[in-house]
């Protein structure tokens, strides 16, 4: 796989710095928000091929920054949501997710997640 341009949008510093190093590892631009509102301001500028997205974060979660990006012109990228949520079941299909994946996640899966929806 060629290597894509995804955005990682993900409150947790050490889940995000651990996204970001195993995703520019395996050869991809990879770019950061600390939040939703951080992550739309980022989408605009960056247009991501991917977005790997948390579902709770304090600075603009990520049902907000999905709404909002979903709201922008097209075309859409695939989002992975990452989520402890206990109601994450009903979120990924809420939002629009590709894949919904539950912390902690296995970076197997992950990985593979991003390869099926970065295809």
């Amino acid at each position: 796989m060629v290597g894509k341009t995804i955005l990682v949008v993900e409150d947790d510093d050490a889940i995000r710095s651990l996204l970001v190093e195993l995703l520019t590892e395996a050869g991809h631009d990879v770019h950061e928000a600390s939040g939703g509102s951080e992550g739309l301001d980022l989408v605009a500028v960056v247009r991501p091929d991917l977005i790997i997205l948390d579902k709770l974060m304090a600075a603009g979660d990520g049902t907000m920054f999905a709404r909002g990006y979903r709201a922008m012109p097209g075309p859409h990228s695939p989002i992975i949501g990452l989520t402890a949520a206990r109601d994450a079941e009903g979120w990924g299909p809420d939002i629009g997710v590709k894949t919904l994946l539950t912390k902690p996640f296995d970076i197997d899966d992950l990985m593979k997640a991003v390869e099926e929806a970065a295809a």
